[in-house]
């Protein structure tokens, strides 16, 4: 067995297990001669509670019941993300998937208990994995 640190066997490597992602450019178009009216915080989750959380995900490979925390976690976020891809005609294509989503911006308004909770849970595993 060749050792993983020749260059090629390392390269042929990791482009099987991370493959190259083609590039989208999306035209913006917009007409300013309609007014679109805002998403409401209560339709985004109302259409929330309409998606299964146990349905195949879609073309972004989001499942159903990661997308649904999220939105309830980060609901002004994707509020004005929706707004803003409608306001600025920005609709992806199928293949890219249905979603925009921003994590920084998503990881700034997680709220402080959340972050504990999750350093908390780290902090269990570090300690658990260490008396093994």
């Amino acid at each position: 067995m060749p050792s993983p640190t020749i260059p090629k066997l390392l390269q042929k490597i990791v482009t099987e297990l991370f493959p190259q992602q083609r590039q989208f450019d999306y035209p913006i178009a917009q007409d300013v001669s309609e007014d679109i009216p805002a998403v409401t915080e209560k339709e985004l989750m109302d259409a929330c509670k309409r998606v299964e959380n146990n349905k195949v995900p879609g073309l972004d490979e989001i499942p159903n019941i990661a997308l649904k925390t999220a939105i309830k976690a980060a609901l002004t976020l994707f509020t004005k993300t929706y707004d803003t891809c409608l306001k600025e005609g920005y609709f992806p294509s199928r293949e890219f998937g249905a979603w925009c989503f921003q994590a920084r911006e998503y990881w700034q308004q997680v709220p402080p208990s959340l972050e504990y909770t999750q350093s908390k849970q780290l902090g269990l595993l570090n300690s658990t994995s260490e008396k093994n």
